[in-house]
């Protein structure tokens, strides 16, 4: 896993024009240890075209890892569709990762999903919204497995933001707040 982070982040200083983005997550679940979970995410444009490629990694520190890449196209600059084929620790099957954004004027609205091949069980979505306030406030929504369902709030700091979901996970059927810190290079 080490060795995708330093390649996503070679690939990513190579090229001009390229969006990366790290997140830092800490879950917080009632009445158990909280955890960190590390992300980096890379988006690429092809000069002139509609098309492009992403690649995303995540890593729970001495736990668990995962790694994505794959085409996107984006037909204006509103909507960008992206479907990835990657692996996770654990499974030597394939796992395909669709995904939909939607960038308003003053709303961000997503759609990823995470799917095992030939396993109904292995799957995972995020679905989330937020809604610019002013210059630094956004208010919306999360509903991601393994995270929660609940608000979100988010204040933009510079390049960075912070996020707070105060979330209710729905299959452990517990109270888990999560605080996400993301930092666009």
């Amino acid at each position: 896993m080490k060795n995708i982070i330093f390649f996503l982040l070679i690939c990513s200083s190579t090229f001009a024009q390229t969006f990366v983005q790290t997140q830092l997550d800490m879950r917080i679940p009632t009445g158990g240890t909280p955890y960190l979970t590390a992300t980096i995410f890379v988006a690429k444009n092809f000069k002139e075209s509609k098309w492009g490629i992403s690649a995303f990694t995540l890593t729970i520190p001495n736990r668990w890892a995962e790694a994505y890449a794959g085409p996107t196209f984006a037909p204006n600059s509103t909507w960008r569709f992206g479907c990835s084929v990657g692996g996770e620790m654990y499974s030597s099957k394939p796992r395909i990762a669709p995904s939909i954004v939607r960038f308003g004027k003053r709303s961000f609205t997503a759609l990823f999903t995470e799917h095992g091949l030939n396993d109904a069980k292995n799957y995972w979505y995020s679905l989330q919204y937020l809604a610019r306030t002013d210059k630094t406030l956004q208010l919306g929504f999360r509903a991601q497995r393994f995270y929660g369902v609940g608000p979100q709030v988010a204040v933009q700091i510079g390049n960075s933001k912070l996020i707070l979901h105060p979330a209710y996970e729905t299959e452990k059927k517990i109270f888990q707040p999560t605080v996400f810190w993301q930092y666009n290079w």
